[in-house]
């Protein structure tokens, strides 16, 4: 790591001392970093240290818990499990617009290349073809997530986009016996959690859900949702 790479690192963990109660960090870069240019070589850095998104002149930083880890990892799972051949993985970062994404959960149905899964900056590694965020009902975690899915959408067409947002405690599933039913889909977005946000691949408005134990979602590609290990990581 350069010096000068050194220097911005440590400048962004000065400003996230600052912000240790906020789940979003927003660092402007030519201000706070001066960093009038983004590097390919120092956002590979940066991204390697922390978990960020980049978009314009603005950093990201995200702090999940562990229960939105352990979903990104269960719906990671049930996607490989569902078709082998995708590539799938959790918080891959990929190049689109000019601006550095993660996703929580994305799958790739045409597996990346080995240099654009080692330095995907660099060699600008494709967004996926179905990306999923995880989020609760709040700013700045809400807004993020939303904000980056609509800013993605302007410069990458073809992929299925899905919010999740789930509820900070749950109950018991009172009949895990029960056969799964699909969601239901609405125009307007529910008050409340648990709900979810879909975007489909040819840029129409998104559509809206509520979804509870024994409740499913299913793709265009094909691949289901089970919220029921969705809503197990949140007991």
């Amino acid at each position: 790591m350069s010096v000068a790479t050194e220097g911005i690192c440590a400048k962004i963990d000065e400003l996230l001392k600052k912000a240790q109660k906020d789940d979003i960090v927003e660092i402007d870069l030519p201000d706070e970093l001066s960093m009038n240019k983004a590097d390919a070589h120092v956002l590979e850095i940066i991204h390697m240290i922390y978990s960020a998104d980049r978009i314009e002149n603005k950093l990201f930083i995200k702090y999940d818990g562990l229960n939105k880890e352990r979903i990104h990892y269960k719906l990671v799972n049930s996607a490989k499990t569902f078709n082998p051949v995708w590539y799938s993985a959790s918080n891959g970062i990929c190049v689109i617009g000019g601006a550095e994404c993660q996703s929580d959960t994305g799958i790739w149905f045409i597996r990346p290349t080995q240099a654009q899964r080692t330095h995907p900056i660099i060699n600008q590694c494709p967004p996926p073809d179905v990306w999923i965020e995880v989020f609760f009902n709040k700013d700045l975690d809400q807004s993020n997530a939303i904000n980056k899915v609509n800013y993605c959408q302007r410069f990458w067409t073809g992929t299925e986009y899905l919010g999740i947002c789930i509820p900070e405690t749950t109950f018991q599933n009172s009949n895990p016996a029960q056969a799964s039913t699909a969601v239901v889909q609405q125009n307007n977005r529910p008050n409340q959690p648990p709900y979810g946000i879909y975007w489909d691949a040819n840029e129409n408005p998104p559509v809206y859900f509520t979804y509870t134990w024994n409740n499913h979602f299913n793709f265009a590609c094909g691949w289901r949702i089970d919220f029921n290990i969705v809503l197990n990581e949140i007991l």
